[in-house]
């Protein structure tokens, strides 16, 4: 029922891409992204409300592979 009162009152809905397992180096956590995916769309909403889904923590990185801890989906699947 939230969702259907939430899909009436707003047309626009956002899916945050941030993946927790994307690794950058010894100088930022491996969730850097998912970390400001969320705080991005905080700040979107605060000016623009819309319905949030939760932010996708997998993405199709495969230039990241070859460092350890990354993990990427499959480009079909993503």
């Amino acid at each position: 029922m939230e969702a259907e009162e939430a899909i009436k009152k707003h047309e626009v809905v956002l899916i945050a891409l941030g993946a927790r397992t994307k690794e950058h180096g010894p100088h930022l956590p491996l969730n850097n992204d998912f970390t400001m995916a969320e705080y991005l769309k905080e700040k979107v909403f605060k000016e623009v409300p819309f319905i949030i889904l939760p932010t996708l923590q997998y993405e199709y990185y495969p230039s990241f592979l070859e460092y350890l801890g990354s993990i990427s989906s499959k480009h079909d699947i993503f």
